[in-house]
């Protein structure tokens, strides 16, 4: 779904309240990503 906003030929219709969503989606996976990893480093 992001990435459909991201890439749409029309991102100047892209709404601020999109944009937010689009960050906060974004921020979670990074965040998820982030938390993957560290577990398995840890465990090394």
């Amino acid at each position: 779904m992001v990435e459909d906003f991201l890439f749409t030929p029309n991102l100047r219709e892209v709404t601020p309240e999109m944009r937010i969503h689009i960050v906060n989606q974004l921020r979670a996976t990074l965040v998820a990503q982030l938390g993957e990893n560290h577990g398995k480093l840890k465990s090394i």
